[in-house]
């Protein structure tokens, strides 16, 4: 089993973005993953952790379009790789984007949780996006997302936006992508995720770990820091529902 996003993990504990997770919310079709592109091409390119990029890259490589009928063939194998990305992700410690709604607030701080159990500094960025605009890039999109959904979601999602705020405090940042604001939520997102990346470890158990590892040598966290069984724990819980 291979996926572009397992080459090249280029793993160590010196590297930049080390134990470092940017966490994105917003509506579907508020451009979220359009404008986190702008941090891969900054100095570092965190790993995508999105439960559906395997879905799209196995239904693409069988020749469907990413359905309900796509997900019964390959969903199986797209959970698989999904669980075999974050996993390796994870024990080398390396910087991540984790793409999402945030609709369900007990899903998106399990994860934040999780992450920060490891040693993990994480931020919240906020992608603002007027619902009926973010409709109309829904339809553009090749799996399709109903309007009625999005709706919905955007109930949820604004009224979780104080609890997150919170939550995250002076690492949560609002963008605002609507309209011809793209360029400059863009623009702001680089700058912040570049800044976040390159910082030092705030988290006390990342801060622990980087010192031990540091007189160990060791670049993964199996097996002196972490058992695979814990890991894998660890990943299953995030998936939980």
């Amino acid at each position: 089993m291979k996926f572009e996003e397992l080459e090249n993990l280029n793993e160590g504990i010196e590297d930049k973005g080390i134990l470092k997770a940017i966490y994105f919310a917003g509506l579907p079709g508020a451009g979220k993953t359009t404008i986190a592109g702008r941090i891969t091409d900054g100095q570092v390119a965190p790993r995508t952790v999105n439960t559906d990029k395997s879905f799209e890259f196995l239904s693409k490589k069988a020749g469907m379009v990413p359905s309900s009928v796509a997900w019964a063939l390959v969903g199986p194998s797209a959970k698989v790789m999904n669980n075999e990305m974050l996993f390796q992700y994870l024990n080398s410690m390396l910087p991540l984007y984790v793409d999402g709604t945030s609709a369900n607030p007990g899903a998106a701080l399990r994860r934040v949780g999780l992450t920060e159990s490891l040693g993990y500094d994480t931020m919240m960025i906020w992608v603002n996006i007027d619902v009926e605009e973010a409709i109309d890039r829904a339809k553009q999109r090749e799996r399709k997302v109903d309007p009625d959904y999005i709706r919905k979601v955007h109930d949820a999602v604004a009224a979780n936006k104080p609890f997150y705020a919170q939550r995250f405090g002076k690492n949560f940042v609002e963008v605002d992508n609507t309209g011809r604001n793209f360029d400059s939520a863009a623009g702001k997102v680089g700058n912040i995720a570049d800044n976040f990346f390159l910082s030092p470890v705030n988290n006390p158990i990342g801060v622990k770990l980087i010192q031990h590892m540091r007189e160990t040598g060791d670049k993964y966290l199996i097996p002196n820091h972490a058992s695979e069984e814990y890991l894998k724990k660890i990943v299953s819980v995030w998936y939980m529902k």
